[in-house]
């Protein structure tokens, strides 16, 4: 019986998370639930599955000791705030921590890598719930990469990949938050339609895999059955396959090394069925915010946490009303421009540069607003 402590619980990951823990009741028990803001999605979980403690973001819950008295912390909170979740579970002796929050890794840098690393040569495992890097993450099992030529990460293209870019402006929100293959929150809905979220996802493997920048590449593929391919020096290309169903990789996450039925991962795939898999370009031009996230990559030191603040920042904005879809990229691209890059040597640095992004990124909206 492993205590698990979802932090982040009333989200599409949270949820789901849930889902699995119930179909399992042998293996988990709850021992800690957060949330954001949804207070009564949060009680109505507590009553169920009676944890020892909950409590809400702006009560200052994900600092509770107690809420790091666990066996697994499931990361799932939204947003750049994934770096402190990720520092305190590892600072306070968690063993297992299923990754949810690619913003901890895309803020931290190198500071966070070298910080998983470290512990994970004290046995600890911090094991990726993104279905793309759970993907990587088992086509790599057994391999300490030696021998890894490349990975390849798929992503579906979102709800424009047909869409001439030059309609998008005046998108209404529904139409961005309706993702063609995965149901989501709408933080994570926006970052696909803009492909930042498949950018993120490059500098997050960067991180967690300790590749170089060339080794990462992206290829669209809509039918989202093939989640990451990854590539050796023999010419050997083992690819990780399903459904789509996130329940698939937070139940490997939270039962690693071993594997449960759950989900959909009782239903084989029908290959005969789906009588093709396609694959084409990612389009820089199509997805410019992509370009974006490459750039920021590159630069290396903070410049990867301005990032992901900024896109936060803009998000928030479009989601609110306060600025148009094709807006997001003219704020990202002018906190880039305007943050100093340095090291990420500590968090302490990286809050400050965070601080900086937020900052220039609620400049550039009001710019926009008026």
């Amino acid at each position: 019986m492993k205590r698990i402590a979802i932090l982040g619980s009333t989200g599409s990951i949270g949820t789901q998370t849930l889902n699995v823990v119930r179909r399992h009741p042998d293996l988990f028990k709850v021992s800690a639930l957060t949330a954001h803001s949804n207070a009564a999605l949060l009680g109505a979980q507590a009553a169920e599955f009676r944890p020892a403690f909950h409590g809400l973001q702006k009560d200052d819950a994900l600092n509770r000791p107690e809420v790091y008295d666990a066996d697994i912390v499931v990361a799932a909170v939204t947003g750049t705030v994934g770096l402190s979740v990720l520092v305190n579970a590892l600072k306070r002796g968690v063993k297992q921590i299923a990754l949810a929050n690619k913003e901890a890794i895309v803020a931290g840098g190198d500071y966070a890598a070298a910080l998983i690393r470290n512990h994970r040569e004290k046995g600890v495992n911090v094991i990726p719930v993104d279905s793309e890097h759970s993907a990587i993450f088992q086509c790599l099992r057994g391999d300490e990469g030696r021998e890894l030529k490349r990975v390849i990460l798929t992503a579906s293209g979102g709800p424009f990949l047909r869409r001439d870019p030059e309609t998008s402006e005046n998108v209404a929100k529904e139409e961005v938050l309706k993702h063609p293959t995965f149901k989501m929150g709408a933080k994570i809905s926006t970052d696909s339609a803009t492909m930042v979220n498949k950018g993120m996802e490059v500098i997050e493997a960067k991180f967690l895999f300790g590749l170089r920048n060339e080794q990462i590449d992206v290829i669209v593929h809509p039918q989202s059955v093939i989640h990451s391919i990854a590539e050796f020096t023999d010419g050997s290309h083992f690819a990780q396959m399903s459904y789509p169903d996130m329940e698939i990789p937070i139940a490997y996450a939270l039962t690693y090394p071993d594997r449960v039925v759950t989900g959909m991962s009782a239903r084989p795939i029908d290959f005969a069925a789906l009588k093709a898999l396609t694959f084409e370009p990612l389009s820089e031009t199509q997805f410019p915010c992509f370009r974006l996230c490459r750039q920021a990559m590159l630069a290396g030191g903070v410049m990867t946490c301005a990032l992901a603040a900024a896109d936060e920042e803009a998000v928030a904005a479009f989601l609110a009303g306060a600025i148009r879809f094709t807006q997001i990229y003219d704020i990202i691209d002018a906190v880039l421009n305007t943050i100093k890059n340095r090291p990420a040597r500590d968090f302490e640095e990286i809050m400050r540069a965070e601080a900086e992004a937020r900052g220039a990124a609620a400049e550039r909206i009001r710019a926009l607003h008026k």
